[in-house]
């Protein structure tokens, strides 16, 4: 079955995904895994998915595996139905549009697959990225007014981190940073990593990418941007 058939099974949610307000939202794998029911690991993922940093996949035994083996080919074929008949490529790729979203959790629904979302933490997400996209647009129009040469790049990466710190709600300025922390609390900053992971930012050769720091997936760029962010009145 083509992975854009009208005949598919339509999933019902109170998070209404074609709603202009939400247009140009991208969910990616960072914002995704914040939206899964927290007692699902990631890498069995509802019935039948696995999660990886690069998309969603269906997930396979190997061919060895003597029940795979028992299997008669018509059951075969119902496990690795996959939407666009290649089973080694996501099924889902991250980042992804709310449309894209609409499209994957339907052929889901039609496949008889389950899917293990929070809808209450996939509003928030949109909401958040909806309202930070929005303060990105009004701040950028104000930028290509104003020559940004006199800026340095470190203050360049402050004032990313300070967009992503204005479009969210969960952080305020007295619980970002305990007393005697001079890192500020770990989960918000990687809340504002993975904000700059979907929005392409931290990328070889952009903003915040290049070198990482040790024993992290994050850069060395961040790690010391983020720290002159806190420190900062």
């Amino acid at each position: 079955m083509d992975f854009y058939e009208t005949e598919l099974k339509s999933v019902e949610l109170d998070v209404v995904l074609e709603s202009t307000e939400f247009e140009g939202v991208r969910i990616g794998y960072y914002n995704f895994i914040r939206i899964v029911e927290a007692e699902h690991p990631l890498d069995d993922f509802g019935s039948g998915f696995e999660l990886r940093e690069d998309g969603i996949y269906l997930k396979l035994p190997p061919p060895n595996d003597r029940v795979w083996a028992c299997l008669t080919e018509a059951e075969r074929d119902v496990l690795t139905e996959h939407p666009k008949g290649k089973t080694g490529e996501p099924v889902l790729v991250f980042p992804f549009t709310l449309g894209e979203l609409k499209i994957f959790l339907d052929w889901a629904a039609n496949a008889g697959h389950e899917l293990p979302i929070n809808e209450d933490a996939l509003l928030e997400v949109i909401q958040a990225q909806a309202a930070g996209r929005a303060t990105i647009d009004d701040q950028g129009a104000q930028a290509r007014s104003v020559s940004v040469r006199h800026k340095s790049v470190r203050q360049q990466r402050i004032e990313v981190i300070q967009l992503w710190f204005s479009s969210q709600c969960k952080y305020t300025k007295e619980n970002l940073r305990p007393l005697k922390s001079e890192q500020g609390q770990p989960w918000a900053r990687q809340d504002c990593w993975g904000w700059l992971c979907d929005r392409d930012f931290t990328s070889e050769g952009r903003l915040f990418g290049n070198a990482k720091q040790s024993d992290t997936a994050k850069s060395k760029t961040f790690i010391r941007a983020w720290s002159s962010f806190i420190k900062q009145d």
